[in-house]
C-alpha cells in the first residue's frame, strides 16, 4: 500500500526518544487516517507528572523512537501486519472541505522522505 506522512503540527521532535507527535497518514486512494505516535519515555513521564494513576489517548501508537524513518517504517509494518484501521482513525479524503489543501495524492510531499533528514 503506498502513503505518505504528513505532520499537522509539523514535525518537531526535540527529544525523538523521549515525546509524542500528531501524525496524518494518507493513502494513494486519497483517504487521511490520524495517529499519535507515543514513546514509552514520554507515557511515563506523563504518568508522573498527572495526579491520576493510568493515561489513555485515542489513536495511540506506541514506537521506539519519533524518528521518521521509525515512523515510516512502523507505519508500514502495521500496513503488512493488517492491523493499520485497527491502530489509526480515517478522517477524510483529499478534496473534502476540510482537506481541501490537498488536491491529489500525487501533489503531497512526504515529510518522512529522505529529504527531511
Amino acid at each position: 500500500m503506498v502513503f505518505k506522512i504528513r505532520f499537522p503540527g509539523n514535525y518537531s521532535a526535540n527529544d525523538i526518544n523521549k515525546g509524542n507527535i500528531d501524525v496524518n497518514i494518507i493513502l494513494s486512494d486519497g483517504t487521511i487516517y490520524f495517529g499519535t505516535f507515543f514513546t514509552i519515555a514520554n507515557i511515563q513521564e506523563l504518568l508522573t507528572n498527572d495526579t491520576r494513576c493510568y493515561f489513555w489517548a485515542t489513536d495511540m501508537f506506541i514506537v521506539k523512537d519519533l524518528s521518521r524513518s521509525t515512523i515510516r517504517y512502523s507505519v508500514s509494518q502495521a500496513i503488512q501486519d493488517g492491523y493499520f484501521e485497527d491502530i489509526f482513525c480515517k478522517i477524510g479524503v483529499i478534496g473534502e472541505k476540510k482537506f481541501s489543501f490537498y488536491s491529489d495524492f500525487d501533489s503531497i510531499e512526504d515529510m518522512t522522505s529522505t529529504k527531511f533528514e
